[in-house]
C-alpha cells in the first residue's frame, strides 16, 4: 500500500491513502476473514493525525470518487490516536519553552487547513480512542483534550487516557520497542488492554 510521505504528504494525498487502505480491507474482508464493520484505523504521532483525518473527513466531498469506490466503504469504524491528533496552532505556535517543534512535513509546513482535524469533527465522526504523555515535547496534550471537547459537543463517543508519565513515541511499551534498555513505564503499557477493551465493547453494540 501506497504511504505519501515528504513532498509527496500534500493534501489530499495521506487522506486518499488511508482511504484506499480501508477500502482494501473493507472489500476483501470476507475473504480475510474480518468483519467489514468492525475496522479501526489507528495512527501514532503524523500517523495519528492521518488517523484522525480519516475519521473525520471521510466524507468529503468528491474523495470516494476520486478514488473510485462507495463513500460507505472508505468510514473507519473506530479511530485509535496515539500521541496525535495534530493541530497546527498548538504545535507551531506554542510558546511553551519545553516543547520540541519536529521539522514540519510538507502538509503541516503549508499549513494544510486539514490538518487541523478538530475542525472537521462532526455527528459524521467515527469513535474515537485517545492517550497522551502528560508531558510530552513533541505534541502538546492539550491536542487530544480539544478533541474530546469537540466530541463532547456531539455527543459522540470517545475514551481518553493521559498518563503523568512516560514520552512521546513509547509505541506499545515494551522491550520491543525499547532499544536503548531503559526500564519501561509499565503504567503507559496499559494503553494497550485499554484499547482492546474499549474495541471489544465498542463493536459488541
Amino acid at each position: 500500500m501506497h504511504i505519501s510521505i515528504g513532498e509527496d504528504s500534500v493534501f489530499p494525498n495521506p487522506l486518499d491513502d488511508v482511504s484506499r487502505a480501508i477500502w482494501e480491507v473493507r472489500r476483501n474482508a470476507d475473504e480475510w476473514g474480518i468483519n467489514s464493520d468492525q475496522i479501526a484505523v489507528m495512527g501514532f504521532s503524523a500517523g495519528a493525525c492521518v488517523a484522525a483525518m480519516s475519521a473525520t473527513q471521510w466524507n468529503t466531498p468528491g474523495l470516494a470518487a476520486r478514488l473510485g469506490v462507495p463513500q460507505d466503504g472508505i468510514k473507519p469504524n473506530a479511530a485509535v490516536i496515539v500521541y496525535g491528533a495534530s493541530l497546527l496552532s498548538t504545535i507551531f505556535d506554542n510558546e511553551d519553552d519545553d516543547l520540541i517543534v519536529p521539522p514540519p512535513g510538507k502538509i503541516t509546513a503549508d499549513r494544510t487547513p486539514e490538518v487541523d482535524v478538530v475542525n472537521y469533527v462532526g455527528p459524521h465522526t467515527a469513535p474515537m480512542f485517545f492517550w497522551h504523555n502528560r508531558f510530552d515535547k513533541y505534541v502538546p496534550v492539550i491536542n487530544p483534550i480539544l478533541m474530546a471537547e469537540a466530541m463532547i459537543k456531539y455527543k459522540l463517543p470517545f475514551e481518553m487516557h493521559i498518563f503523568q508519565s512516560g514520552e512521546h513515541g513509547m509505541s506499545v511499551c515494551n522491550e520491543l520497542f525499547n532499544p536503548t534498555g531503559e526500564k519501561m513505564d509499565r503504567g503507559v503499557a496499559l494503553w494497550v488492554p485499554l484499547c482492546t477493551t474499549w474495541l471489544k465493547n465498542l463493536f459488541a453494540k
